[in-house]
């Protein structure tokens, strides 16, 4: 079918003046090209034949080409025809290839309508001769995603996780089993081509959604091909597979490939994945793993692929579960359902119908016939389950927790999350003191002074307790050392330790962040944008954070109003604005700054270290400063306060000397560069005592 081709065909934008355009409209074949449009436009083959429609397209361009070169513009005649023709292979189809098209796009509609691959079933035991289905659009539960990008996380909704494929075509989906993975893929496909409106933007231009599990590939290694065979099986059994990969080749961008259980079929998939990419080099991919195989994964990749993570239950999603999926369609009188309940009973746990979704039964067969037996589908759900029972078992007030957990081999951080979660969803019903204490001395090992999200986790879901903030705030951890870079958290050069990190992960927490330090003492803190580290030779280069540092400081002001805060440690960020400053700040040290306006600084700060900044000559130093320290930047005649006692400038380049104070007690000038040493040094010697260490990094005397 061809419809209004006459409007995009290609025409010269970059015409030498209206004077030629008029020319080439009056003095050229216009009205052929009018009647044309107006008459003939919407041409399609229930009204021509083939040969009318040849030739009508023929009329039309000797008509564009007249019209070109009356104007003068011959030379854009060849690219004219190469767009022309172009636009005539893409537009027109055959009657077998646009069959062929509303095939593929009615066989996948048809797949998901069916449930193949939209329906979840919790029971995956040989429960499907049980028929247990759930229609995922109806059933499926929001769980926690998120993407780490420069060691900042952010969080993401489930609808607009495919928003990012604008930046990326291909995107792993990581996390351990049962976070919700595959649940996810079906329920993008139970939503894609619906009669109803699609919930995920995306999806609804996507004209093709092919998802494959790669569990259900019968043979050992398989190609592209089989794939296609696999997904396409009605419309492959009577068709060419190279029909139908051109016709997804012409799709372009709206191709995109759910691909389910990568990690499982690993290498005999990886050539497969290779050639998918090459094959549709425009389409986008959605595969899901378990974490330990992302790295080979993203390997395979032709560009570099953003990395989800799935996070799995909290108590609100695991209340959703219980609410949605149940055994209330099932006969109570099975044999298998009366031996679930049984296992249910003894594991005092309650309604049924929670184990039940949450459980899944392996059969084998002996001599004596066949047996059952019952294990959890998912870590997540067992310990949600876990926690539920040790809550009911802490109506006992005599009851610790620690006891309950201590001889459990399973996740004890996520168990007691949970625990938290139950404990304080009923907000008639107080938390003893001894049960806060007790949580708080349980959740003391799983911070760090370098991640404190633990913390904010339970936090959170206490519904922002302040009694157990106060408890957990006793045991903030304070760093003796500085972290090495094998955990990941990057290189933090000569600076100090003893600080607790805050970071931008945490900073987006911020009503829990700014309820813990509320509470809590923690005289010194490192407020670290970025993780990044900049290039070398280039102090605030442009890998550093564009992180609001207003709203940093503002959180860790608002924290700290009745209470000194003895020392604060800033890094990798940019200041346009002046800031708001703690009010009780002693010592102020700043790592990797772009300076472009004052920085606000207030008075009542003794101790000032710059290190790696730019633009000094912004900055005004408060008055009450005694110490100032400069490293590795451009000093350039700076303005020092008159009660400044020490001064230390090491590795800088010295444009122009600092007036120095009468009043300098200490002061030394280490490895720096001087514009002009022979003056600078006369300087000095007028200004300072000869004891004083004075170095120049490019003297040769």
């Amino acid at each position: 079918m061809v419809q209004n081709l006459s409007e995009r065909l290609f025409l010269p934008e970059t015409l030498e003046n209206e004077r030629n355009l008029e020319f080439c409209i009056y003095a050229g074949n216009i009205e052929k090209l009018k009647e044309l449009r107006n008459m003939e436009a919407h041409w399609t083959e229930e009204v021509y034949s083939k040969a009318n429609l040849e030739e009508k397209w023929v009329e039309l361009v000797k008509a564009i080409t007249v019209i070109l070169k009356e104007g003068g513009f011959e030379v854009w005649l060849p690219i004219f025809k190469e767009n022309l023709q172009s636009i005539k292979q893409g537009e027109i189809y055959d009657d077998e290839k646009v069959v062929l098209q509303k095939t593929l796009q009615s066989e996948l509609r048809e797949l998901y309508r069916s449930g193949r691959k939209t329906t979840l079933m919790p029971l995956v035991w040989a429960g499907r001769s049980y028929h247990f289905k759930h229609d995922a659009l109806q059933v499926y539960i929001t769980t926690k995603f998120s993407i780490n990008q420069n060691g900042l996380v952010t969080f993401i909704e489930t609808n607009d996780l495919l928003e990012m494929r604008e930046t990326c075509r291909v995107m792993v989906l990581q996390g351990e089993s049962g976070t919700g993975k595959t649940s996810l893929l079906r329920y993008l496909a139970s939503v894609w081509k619906r009669d109803q409106p699609c919930p995920v933007p995306t999806l609804s231009k996507i004209d093709y959604l092919i998802f494959l599990d790669c569990n259900a590939v019968s043979v050992g290694t398989f190609t592209y091909g089989d794939i296609i065979r696999e997904v396409f099986s009605l419309t492959s059994s009577s068709t060419n597979i190279g029909s139908i990969v051109d016709i997804l080749k012409r799709a372009t961008d709206s191709v995109m490939f759910l691909i389910d259980c990568f990690d499982e079929r690993l290498k005999a998939f990886e050539q497969a994945f290779k050639d998918l990419q090459r094959k549709f080099p425009k389409a986008t991919f959605l595969v899901t793993t378990r974490p330990h195989s992302t790295p080979a994964i993203c390997n395979l990749c032709e560009d570099l692929p953003l990395i989800f993570t799935a996070h799995g239950f909290n108590w609100s999603s695991a209340k959703s579960c219980v609410r949605k999926i149940g055994l209330g369609s099932l006969s109570k009188t099975s044999e298998v359902i009366s031996l679930m309940e049984a296992k249910a009973m003894s594991l005092e746990l309650m309604p049924l119908e929670a184990l039940s979704s949450l459980m899944q039964c392996d059969s084998f067969m002996s001599a004596r016939g066949e047996h059952l037996s019952f294990q959890f589908i998912h870590n997540s759900h067992a310990n949600f389950l876990i926690a539920y029972h040790v809550c009911e078992r802490l109506r006992n007030d005599k009851i610790k927790i620690t006891n309950l957990l201590r001889d459990l081999k399973m996740d004890q951080r996520t168990i007691l999350t949970f625990v938290v979660s139950i404990l304080f969803r009923n907000k008639e019903e107080s938390v003893g003191y001894h049960r806060l204490q007790e949580i708080a001395y349980l959740s003391r090992q799983h911070v760090k002074f370098y991640d404190i999200n633990f913390f904010l986790d339970l936090i959170e879901e206490s519904q922002y307790d302040k009694g157990l903030a106060q408890e957990l705030a006793r045991y903030l951890p304070l760093a003796d050392t500085e972290p090495s870079p094998q955990i990941g958290l990057g290189r933090a050069g000569d600076l100090n330790s003893y600080y607790l990190w805050i970071r931008k992960k945490e900073i987006e927490r911020s009503e829990a962040l700014e309820m813990l330090l509320s509470v809590s003492t923690p005289s010194r803190l490192w407020l670290r944008l970025s993780d990044g580290i900049p290039a070398d030779d280039d102090t605030c280069a442009s890998k550093m954070a564009q992180y609001d540092a207003e709203a940093a400081l503002n959180l860790i002001r608002n924290s700290y109003k009745n209470k000194p805060l003895c020392e604060l440690k800033l890094s990798d960020f940019t200041v346009s604005r002046p800031l708001a400053w703690p009010q009780n700040l002693w010592w102020l040290d700043i790592y990797r700054c772009k300076i472009e306006t004052d920085l606000g600084l207030q008075e009542g700060l003794l101790k000032l270290s710059m290190c790696k900044c730019t633009n000094l000559g912004h900055v005004s130093i408060p008055s009450t400063v005694k110490s100032l320290k400069l490293q590795e930047m451009d000093v350039d005649d700076p303005a020092l306060p008159p009660g400044l006692e020490t001064l230390v400038v090491r590795s800088c380049q010295v444009i122009r000397h600092p007036a120095l104070s009468p009043r300098l007690k200490k002061h030394s000038f280490i490895n720096c560069i001087f514009e002009d040493d022979i003056i600078l040094h006369y300087a000095l010697m007028n200004s300072l005592n000869f004891s004083d260490d004075v170095a120049s990094g490019d003297s040769s005397d």
